[in-house]
């Protein structure tokens, strides 16, 4: 395997069904010598390389494992940022606020667009013998029939995509035409789902940045003038919760995304896709993100050829083993590489026909 690039079908293929783990991300915060939090216990490392994969580091010298954990010594290549690098004492402006980011307990969170998260961030490939404990996406192509169909038998299909920033692809490499050219998700998932039904399915993406549910519930007839694409991804939610929104008109916008997509095109099917978590770190973004999960699934349940992804709860269980900041783009709500592979990990497995 070359490590050294971005490859679609290796980038995509679920770690929790694999001994190896491939470029799982991370941010050294801290002084002197540090241990790094992983998803498993490592047996071997294969390769330790900046997020842009362009610089390799040396076992023993950059980096060593001690017990399975991997540790960071003085004086290694790794570049660590100090802890007032990650959460500033004083105010760090920028084009939202004139004093930055408040976090909890005090200070300023360190924000950024493009590439000032992701150029200090690693990733590293290891091999190791656990079992995923977490949770594990539900199967649900037979909510989705017709999709089913098409898959097997190779009949071409539009997929769509409405949803926030995070459905535009920030902060995915490729998106800022920077190494390692890593694809946003939805580009993953209809590419992906191209080369099982070994035709070209042609994808839209109406995505927002910076938009809410019930912005979609008003717009959707403009995103979506006349064709509905035969399968289609609803993805609201993290705005939605940071403005404190109640659930049940969170659940209320959804609901009326799905009527207007049928009513527009009776036959179309529809995933829902629970939100992951912003920054618990950062003071003004929390809210009741993990509250949409539940009653997302059940709103799905109402209506048929509707299948909702709880993607919530699998950010919440890789958060209960690395921070957040090993895994966001900005700091505050979007992705990195690694967190959009795993949206389209998530999404890809949940539509597979075997286990």
């Amino acid at each position: 395997m070359d490590f050294a690039k971005y490859e679609r079908s290796a980038f995509t293929a679920p770690f929790w069904k694999s001994d190896l783990m491939l470029h799982e991300s991370f941010w050294p915060v801290g002084e002197g010598e540090l241990t790094v939090p992983l998803l498993f216990p490592a047996d071997r490392v294969l390769s330790l390389r900046t997020a842009d994969l362009g610089t390799e580091f040396r076992e023993g010298t950059d980096y060593f494992l001690r017990d399975g954990k991997l540790v960071i010594p003085a004086g290694s290549g790794v570049i660590r940022t100090p802890e007032t690098g990650y959460i500033s004492p004083d105010p760090l402006p920028n084009v939202f606020s004139n004093t930055g980011f408040a976090a909890v307990g005090g200070g300023y969170l360190f924000f950024g667009e493009a590439t000032a998260v992701t150029e200090k961030q690693y990733v590293v490939s290891y091999r190791h013998s656990a079992v995923w404990e977490g949770p594990v996406p539900p199967k649900i192509l037979s909510r989705l029939p017709e999709t089913g169909r098409r898959l097997r038998e190779g009949e071409a299909f539009t997929v769509g995509f409405f949803g926030d920033s995070i459905t535009t692809g920030a902060n995915s490499s490729a998106v800022y035409n920077v190494p390692p050219y890593a694809e946003m998700w939805p580009v993953m998932v209809a590419k992906e789902l191209s080369s099982r039904a070994g035709t070209d399915l042609p994808y839209v993406n109406k995505a927002v940045g910076g938009t809410t549910a019930d912005w979609g519930a008003k717009t959707f007839g403009e995103a979506f003038p006349e064709k509905i694409p035969e399968l289609l991804f609803l993805a609201f939610g993290m705005n939605d919760a940071s403005g404190k929104r109640p659930a049940e008109d969170f659940i209320a916008d959804m609901r009326s995304l799905v009527r207007q997509a049928r009513e527009k095109d009776p036959a179309c099917e529809i995933v829902l896709i629970a939100t992951t978590l912003p920054n618990p770190d950062a003071l003004s973004f929390g809210g009741p993100h993990e509250a949409y999960e539940a009653p997302l699934v059940a709103l799905a349940e109402e209506f048929d050829r509707v299948a909702a992804l709880p993607l919530t709860s699998f950010h919440k269980a890789l958060l209960e083993k690395k921070p957040f900041r090993d895994m966001t783009g900005n700091n505050i709500n979007h992705p990195n590489d690694f967190l959009a592979r795993i949206y389209a990990m998530y999404i890809l497995d949940a539509m597979e026909d075997k286990p």
